[in-house]
């Protein structure tokens, strides 16, 4: 799947992926040094969230 962006929307994805890896990293590293008790199904529900943030953002610029 190739999709062609304009200037403004590469910078804005580039931006969202940019955010997307602050929050991985905060989500592996951070949360269970402050709260251990956080399991594998919480790590589970992040990594849903995220994929399907992606994904939606990718069908969103294809529909334009």
């Amino acid at each position: 799947m190739i999709i062609l962006l304009n200037l403004d929307q590469k910078k804005s994805l580039s931006t969202f992926f940019n955010n997307v890896a602050v929050a991985w990293f905060v989500v592996t590293f951070i949360t269970p040094a402050i709260k251990p008790e956080i399991g594998l199904l919480t790590y589970l529900v992040y990594i849903v969230n995220i994929l399907s943030n992606i994904y939606f953002s990718l069908y969103l610029l294809r529909k334009e």
